[in-house]
C-alpha cells in the first residue's frame, strides 16, 4: 500500500512524541512538516538518492516512496523538525534512521559493469610456462546465445 505524504508526516510527528490521535495537529505545522520533507528529499535527490519520491501535490497525494524508503523518510524528517517544535529525539530514533539510510544505500548500490579492454595484461600470476607468448586477456565471446526453446538456454563452449 504506497503512503501518502499526510502519512509520513504524521508519522515523523508521531516519531518525535506528538502523535496525532493524542495531539491536534494544526493545519500550519503538518505544511510546514511537508515542506520540509520536500526539501529533505530534494536535497538527497541532488546527491544521487532518488527513492522515487512525488515533489508534486499536497498532504494528502501519494508520496511515490517505495515500501523500503519509508523508515528512511519519516525517521530523517523526526530528525529535521524536532528542533523546531522544541523537542529532542530519542537515541533510538537517531540509531534507526542511520540504520535506514545505511540499508537503502545498500539496497541502491550496483556495481558498475564494464568489459575489460582488450588490453588488459593477464597478470604476473596467469604467466604461461612454455612461452606461448599470451601476455593479454583473450578478448570476450561475443557470439549469440542459442535457445531451443524459449525456456532452454544453452551455453556451448568452444
Amino acid at each position: 500500500m504506497p503512503w501518502t505524504k499526510r502519512q509520513l508526516v504524521e508519522a515523523a510527528f508521531e516519531e518525535v512524541g506528538l502523535a496525532p490521535h493524542t495531539f491536534e495537529l494544526q493545519p500550519e505545522r503538518l505544511e510546514f512538516a511537508l515542506r520540509r520533507m520536500d526539501a529533505m528529499v530534494a536535497e538527497w535527490t541532488t546527491t544521487g538518492l532518488r527513492i522515487g519520491y512525488n515533489a508534486a501535490g499536497g498532504l494528502n497525494d501519494d508520496s511515490g516512496v517505495s515500501a523500503q524508503s519509508v523508515n528512511v523518510v519519516f525517521l530523517h524528517l523526526a530528525l529535521r523538525i524536532s528542533p523546531s517544535l522544541g523537542k529532542t529525539v530519542s537515541a533510538d530514533t537517531r540509531s534507526s534512521a542511520t540504520a535506514a539510510m545505511n540499508a537503502l544505500y545498500i539496497a541502491a548500490a550496483q556495481p558498475v559493469q564494464r568489459q575489460q579492454p582488450p588490453d588488459m595484461p593477464r597478470g604476473e600470476g596467469q604467466r604461461p610456462w612454455r612461452g606461448t607468448g599470451y601476455t593479454f586477456m583473450p578478448p570476450p565471446d561475443t557470439s549469440p546465445i542459442a535457445a531451443a526453446q524459449p525456456d532452454n538456454l544453452q551455453f556451448d563452449k568452444d
